[in-house]
């Protein structure tokens, strides 16, 4: 392990460090927060649009429908079920067998 990447993880003196497993988890759940927020900024704006206010007029109201759904199923999956994708990438229960360095 390089010295630089020590310093990142910090193990260096003793800390425990994040095994690679659990990082791309928060990685995930990071991406699926934002899903999230995506979908209620598109739920946000139909309801502006439903209200009158100005609203781009190139915009359907499908089109704005069907990215608050997709957005809100990924941030879903990618929030509560983060541990299911980790599990897709690395191929086991990181619970049961840890990786050995």
């Amino acid at each position: 392990m390089s010295v630089l990447s020590s310093e990142i993880l910090g193990d260096y003196q003793g800390e425990q460090v994040m095994q690679p497993h659990l990082l791309f988890g928060l990685i995930i759940r990071i991406a699926g927060l934002t899903c999230l927020v995506f979908a209620l900024l598109y739920v946000t704006y139909d309801f502006a649009k439903l209200l009158g206010l100005p609203a781009r007029p190139t915009d359907s109201a499908g089109a704005d429908i069907y990215g608050a759904l997709t957005y809100f199923a990924l941030g879903v999956v990618g929030f509560f079920r983060a541990e299911w994708l980790v599990r897709l990438s690395y191929g086991r229960d990181n619970k049961e067998n840890p990786p050995s360095m």
